[in-house]
């Protein structure tokens, strides 16, 4: 089974974003490279850890969040 970890990375230009990442390759202060994106990434912080089709099955949840929490 893989398991995802997620992480805060950083590019070279100091970008940060938030990713799902193999657990494999989550280790701070590793250069990863992300799919869909051209520059490399280093992990600055990593967090929570799950089984990739947990990840995979809830990846879209946040579009329809805001239609379940609004009054």
């Amino acid at each position: 089974m893989t398991m995802m970890t997620q992480c805060r990375l950083k590019n070279r230009a100091g970008g940060v974003i938030d990713a799902w990442i193999e657990s494999r390759g989550a280790i701070v202060g590793q250069w990863v490279e992300i799919k869909g994106f051209d520059d490399l990434y280093e992990v600055v912080e990593t967090h929570t850890e799950l089984p990739a089709e947990v990840v995979y099955e809830n990846e879209r949840n946040f579009k329809t969040h805001r239609k379940a929490t609004d009054v």
